[in-house]
């Protein structure tokens, strides 16, 4: 899966802006690294930093100090998250997830749209309808044709 992270007005630390930790993504999944809700990211870093370090990386974290209608992509390995929102407005944003058609429902993970496939999804479940609408499809579109 990939995020694409949509900035509908200027942001900074000032107002909260999306940090990436540079190379993450090559880790793999580390355990209990479900941390999307953890808003302190020197905690984090003290927390995964250890981990970084046993497989030669470096925790190394980058702010993206992005202008209206810019767009941030990461992959879902990526550590990500915000700081705080110091200023009296909320942030605005969009984050969209993109994965790859025929993409299933495998026991034990877990991203925030799970809980879209019901309260008990199976193993395989396919992840489909309308909260995931296929945005190209080369089937219908001709891309693979050859003239």
């Amino acid at each position: 899966m990939i995020t694409a992270f949509i900035v509908l007005q200027d942001t900074s630390d000032i107002n909260g802006t999306l940090h990436t930790v540079v190379g993450s993504h090559k880790w793999g999944l580390q355990k209990d690294s479900a941390s999307f809700f953890q808003v302190d990211n020197d905690k984090l870093a003290t927390r995964f930093a250890a981990e970084a370090e046993k497989i030669g990386a470096e925790w190394r974290d980058e702010e993206a100090v992005l202008k209206s209608g810019q767009v941030v992509f990461h992959h879902a390995l990526t550590f990500h998250g915000s700081g705080p929102n110091f200023k009296a407005s909320p942030r605005k944003a969009l984050a969209i997830h993109l994965q790859p058609g025929g993409t299933r429902y495998k026991a034990g993970s877990y991203h925030q749209s799970v809980k879209d496939l019901g309260p008990n999804p199976s193993p395989g479940t396919l992840f489909e309808g309308p909260h995931w609408p296929t945005l190209f499809d080369r089937t219908t579109t001709g891309a693979d044709r050859v003239d």
